[in-house]
């Protein structure tokens, strides 16, 4: 509630407010009365069950860190939680939940601009950047070391190709207009 009237009351919402009508309310809680009524009702939980509960809960009064906090109770209490292990964004990987990103690298996947990828591919990423580099010792150096690498690379270089003779042209023509 940003601003009360006494027929009205001004909401604020992520992106703006509205005015809402006091005959169409039926309760106006607080951030600070739904923490504390969760302080209480987290200190009387004890099991998944009722964790879970919790976190529904938290969720249905828009309590994100608190939901996440249920969740990772519930994932403690009962590991095999499939609901839990979902809602903190986990997934099974050779028979355990782990983060998405433990997955990746459990897969042998590294990051790279955001994207996980084989090492390979990696590579590969890099070596294109440097061939688009202006600078012609390490362009160079990209094209001898995108050669070397064969067959090996052949299938994510196909899936690369577009991209590298894109960013090639762009490094040959900004080189021609200096």
């Amino acid at each position: 509630v940003i601003e009360e009237e006494e027929k009205r009351v001004k909401i604020k919402l992520p992106k703006g407010a509205i005015w809402v009508e006091r005959d169409d309310i039926a309760k106006i809680e607080s951030a600070a009365s739904l923490r504390n009524e969760y302080r209480e009702r987290a200190s009387k939980s004890s099991t998944a069950d009722e964790h879970r509960a919790l976190a529904l809960w938290c969720r249905e009064h828009a309590l994100p860190a608190e939901e996440r906090a249920e969740w990772e109770a519930v994932a403690r209490l009962d590991p095999e939680n499939e609901e839990a292990h979902t809602a903190l964004g986990h997934v099974r990987h050779d028979g355990r939940w782990m983060s998405a990103e433990d997955a990746a690298r459990a897969k042998g996947l590294v990051q790279v601009e955001g994207e996980w990828v084989t090492p390979l591919r990696a590579e590969l990423i890099g070596l294109i950047a440097k061939a688009a580099s202006e600078d012609l010792v390490e362009r160079g150096e990209a094209k001898r070391a995108l050669k070397k690498l064969g067959d090996e690379g052949r299938t994510d270089l196909e899936a690369l190709a577009g991209e590298a003779r894109g960013r090639l042209a762009a490094a040959l023509a900004k080189e021609q207009t200096v």
